[in-house]
Order: C-alpha cells, then structure tokens, then sequence
C-alpha cells in the first residue's frame, strides 16, 4: 500500500522508545554529575588524609559508555565511579585504601551512614529516589599502562586488576559509525523524539537486553547475567548496523 510505512521502521521506532524511557533523565545526569564532582572535591581537599594521593574521580560503567537502564521497582540508578589515587606511592594495603575512602567519606555530614555505606570494593551513597554513587577506590597497576588499575577486594583481601577506561574506550570504538549513514538510516516517516542525546545502535541494543535480563529473572537474580557479560557479548558481536532492529537481531542470533 502506498505511503506504508514498513514494519522494521516501525519496530525500530518503537525500540528507541523504549531505551528513551530506560535512559538517565537529563535532571538525573546534571544532578549526578554535579554530586560526585562535590564528592571529589572532599575526598581531594587539603584537609583530607588522600590529598597527598592527588585522588581524582570518573565515572566507569554504564554511565560512562551511555548504556544506563532505569531499574525496576525502585528509581535509583546506578552511577559508578572510580576515585584513583595519582600519586600513589606508600599504597600497599588494598583494605586501608577502602578504609581511608570510607571513612574520608563519612567525615562529611551530608554523607553519614546509612546515607554512606562500605561495599565489597566500593563505598556507596545512596541519593535516595534518584541514583547510588558506587565509588571505586583504586590505585595505578605498576605493571601496565596508566589506564590499568588495581582495587581493593575484601573477600579475597587483596588487589583485583580493573581496566575500566581501556573497556570504555573498547565499547566506544566498536559502537562508533559515521553519522551520515546513521542520519540516512534514520530517514522515515515517524516524529523523532527528545532524549538526553541520540543513542548509537550498540547503545540501545545493551539497554535493551539488560531490561530483556531484569524482567526474564526478575525473581531469581541468581541467574539474572551480569551487565558487563551483556555489554561484552554485545560489542563482539556487533556488526555495524545502522539501525537497532538489525543490530538485536544479528547479536541474538550470533550469541545463541
């Protein structure tokens, strides 16, 4: 029929609604960006016992790389960071460096336990409504390049190697193709949308089978797949396709 418009568009449109909805607002973006630079400038001030460290902080993860998913049942996101310590000499004890984060932390009034809570590797501020700080101490790894990180591990006591930026930089590279094949590929007769920013085809797919993951196991987390498995798994299997339909389907299809 003339003037139909084809069923892979429509799908195609329908999908970026959905991740539109997933996405960080952009209130949530500012207000994130703006508290753990607030975080930052504490943990890095003279007074503070890390200010001789030059501790600097970033964010890693989903936040990162533009793949973030509003979780179900509750409203907070995750926002992960990594607070590296630059000068880092005299670090040897991976428990004393979370340690000293935490408790640099909750010398502050406005990050006081419960709001302020020692994790596994992380210190976490929860933002009740809006998002968790998950804050990673690290420090550099001597045997590898600036972007190679050790953090602390309390179960096992000791340091984990960590290459969060190296893996941003990875996911970017790979979900990278020329705008003007994806403003062709988006050339159709449906009404574009607001988002924060136009998420690229690998983005979307990533929100897409991490929600695909939280409602299939949403009763049983123990065989809910870790979203860094999903993300991986995503990027390797990506093929450049310029819309999210094409992209869904080959990563599917070349996973199972």
């Amino acid at each position: 029929m003339s003037g139909e418009i084809p069923s892979n568009l429509q799908l195609a449109y329908i999908l970026e609604l959905i991740c539109n909805k997933l996405q960080i607002t952009p209130t949530q973006y500012s207000l994130a960006k703006e508290k753990y630079g607030a975080v930052g400038s504490w943990l890095g001030a003279k007074e503070s016992s890390l200010y001789k460290y030059a501790p600097t902080i970033y964010p890693q993860g989903s936040f990162r790389i533009g793949t973030t998913v509003k979780p179900i049942g509750r409203e907070e996101y995750d926002v992960d960071l990594v607070c590296q310590l630059l000068n880092d000499s005299g670090i040897v004890d991976p428990m004393k460096l979370l340690d000293d984060v935490y408790d640099r932390i909750i010398s502050n009034e406005a990050y006081k336990p419960p709001i302020a809570e020692k994790k596994n590797r992380c210190v976490c501020i929860n933002y009740k409504g809006n998002f968790h700080l998950d804050i990673l101490p690290a420090r550099s790894d001597p045997q590898e390049d600036k972007n190679h990180i050790l953090v602390p591990d309390k179960k096992t006591r000791e340091w984990k190697a960590s290459n969060p930026v190296g893996y941003a930089d990875w996911f970017e590279d790979i979900a990278r193709v020329p705008i003007k094949l994806l403003e062709t590929a988006r050339v159709e007769p449906l009404p574009r949308y607001e988002s924060l920013n136009d998420k690229l085809p690998l983005q979307q797919t990533v929100q897409l089978l991490k929600r695909w993951g939280s409602l299939t196991f949403k009763d049983n987390d123990d065989y809910l797949p870790p979203s860094i498995v999903l993300t991986t798994l995503s990027a390797q299997k990506y093929n450049k396709e310029l819309m999210v339909t094409m992209a869904l389907s080959n990563i599917l299809s070349s996973i199972l």
